[in-house]
């Protein structure tokens, strides 16, 4: 791939997907699109992986991102959830779980009465905005966007991000957090190991290079 230029604050909105786009595959992050749209491979990796999430045209897209965009996806869902256990006892949550016939509902609300208060301002805001982010990427390359409006969209909802988080660190936990919710990967011993995640890996992977001015968490664009 060429190098691209792109404005400080640019790349900063697009890092806000680094960590999935890494998690997916190796993203080369001071790119637009994140991936090669000249290999045919990474291409059909991706159209592959967006048929997982139901997405094969421009509308659907569009429906999604409308979703993501307006806290109407994960964070709404985790919302819900807090609130409805928030004031149970001990034994009136056990009650409820034993009545969900789903095992990823079950392990949902835990999470969601575990992290309900450390959320109560952010839910997972930050998690909704990088799959935001990611999915704008990822559907041009596939050809579902176009660059303009990829840019649009990912300066504007970057403007978002600021109004709950204030730095990397932050917000790349929340995204953890959210991966965490959204596959209910969660254990039920959650007091002895409260930070677990697919993404955590690829979170320490990623931080070992913080040090390089090319890395995604390098520059800092979020009180500008």
């Amino acid at each position: 791939m060429e190098k691209e230029i792109l404005s400080d604050e640019l790349y900063w909105a697009l890092s806000l997907s680094a960590l999935q786009m890494q998690h997916l595959d190796t993203c080369q992050h001071q790119s637009l699109l994140g991936y090669d749209r000249m290999d045919s491979s990474i291409v059909q990796h991706v159209k592959s992986y967006l048929a997982t999430q139901q997405i094969h045209s421009e509308k659907e897209v569009k429906d999604r991102l409308y979703f993501y965009g307006n806290d109407l996806m994960y964070n709404q869902l985790f919302q819900q959830m807090a609130h409805g256990t928030d004031l149970l006892s001990d034994a009136e949550f056990t009650e409820m779980l034993e009545g969900q016939e789903s095992v990823i509902d079950k392990k949902r609300l835990i999470l969601a009465r575990y992290y309900g208060s450390q959320l109560q301002q952010t839910g997972l805001v930050g998690y909704d905005i990088s799959c935001y982010v990611m999915l704008c990427r990822l559907c041009t390359l596939c050809g579902y966007m176009t660059e303009e409006e990829l840019t649009r969209r990912v300066l504007d909802i970057a403007q978002k991000a600021k109004k709950y988080f204030s730095t990397w660190t932050a917000f790349n936990k929340n995204v953890i957090l959210g991966e965490q919710f959204v596959t209910a990967s969660k254990t039920y011993y959650i007091q002895q190991s409260s930070f677990q995640g697919k993404l955590l890996s690829t979170y320490y992977q990623l931080m070992e290079t913080v040090h390089l001015n090319d890395h995604p968490f390098h520059q800092n664009t979020w009180t500008a």
